[in-house]
């Protein structure tokens, strides 16, 4: 599934093939140094999360918390979302269509 979307992302399908034969080839971009800082950045914290979690013995975050500081953890995180997915105009890819 993942490798067909290219040939949606592509402009013709010679560009789609052309893609796709890049990932056999690995050269380093600076771009990778960025992806790695944020794939610690975000999955360090879930692991820790994830290891409290097994230690308390609970099934999910805050499960153990009162009803209040639910709703205001489910709160800012949904303001944070809406805060870090404004930033950015990104197009459905069917409208390309």
């Amino acid at each position: 599934m993942c490798l067909s979307w290219a040939f949606f992302r592509a402009k013709s399908v010679a560009d789609a093939w052309r893609f796709l034969g890049g990932v056999t080839t690995f050269a380093w971009r600076p771009e990778y140094l960025v992806a790695l800082k944020y794939l610690g950045l975000f999955s360090l914290p879930m692991l820790w999360i994830d290891l409290m979690l097994e230690r308390r013995q609970e099934e999910y975050l805050w499960e153990k918390g009162s009803y209040r500081a639910r709703i205001a953890a489910g709160l800012g995180l949904l303001v944070a979302t809406e805060l870090f997915a404004a930033n950015q105009a990104n197009a459905f890819i069917y409208f390309r269509f």
